[in-house]
């Protein structure tokens, strides 16, 4: 998989969140996305992500050596953001079966593999509204790691966490870096540790 932006931009009616931005993501590289808040980071992954279009620009992307449209990319990407949304009603033991539906894994082959990737077993069939903060974000970080997805893309995927659920999630994120362009937008400098470079907003 690679991606390649030509002069992207995004514009509002207050002016320019970004533009005239060039750059190639490649296969098996963990990329960052930094910048001050306001800088346009957020916008950034949507638009790669498919979720909102961009005012100027290009984005190919492109998988042994076809080009895949931008109405279909959804299907290749996995996203962990502050705005993707858990389904709070279902426990998580259903909300796992439900995911799997549309983004399966390679390598967990049942609910019982994932919630053991989570470690959290012991709340198969709590109701995701009762979780922590640091539980619905380490559910959102494995949910979108875990996927058979060529892109995954991660907004503050440290936000929430205590230290324990930070090295839990740098050693999963390590183990699912091959075959996938991974894109990291953050504040924190040490959300960065396993990239290769930096895109500064």
């Amino acid at each position: 998989m690679e991606i390649k932006i030509d002069r992207l931009g995004k514009r509002y009616q207050h002016g320019w969140v970004f533009k005239d931005l060039s750059y190639t993501f490649k296969e098996g590289t963990v990329y960052g996305v930094a910048g001050r808040n306001g800088s346009g980071k957020s916008t950034f992954l949507k638009i790669i992500s498919g979720l909102l279009s961009s005012t100027q620009g290009l984005i190919h992307y492109e998988h042994l050596h076809h080009l895949i449209h931008r109405a279909s990319i959804y299907t290749q990407v996995s996203v962990a953001a502050p705005y993707t949304e858990l389904i709070e009603e279902c426990n998580l033991a259903e909300m796992i079966d439900f995911h799997i539906q549309f983004k399966p894994s390679k390598t967990l082959h049942s609910v019982s593999d994932w919630l053991d990737i989570m470690e959290l077993q012991h709340a198969r069939q709590r109701p995701l509204y009762q979780f922590s903060s640091g539980m619905k974000q380490r559910v959102k970080l494995a949910l979108a790691m875990y996927s058979a997805s060529k892109i995954l893309i991660l907004d503050e995927p440290t936000s929430n966490l205590d230290d324990a659920a930070k090295l839990w999630f740098f050693s999963h994120l390590e183990k699912n870096v091959e075959e996938k362009i991974v894109l990291i937008a953050s504040n924190e400098i040490m959300d960065f540790k396993l990239c290769s470079e930096i895109l500064q907003m």
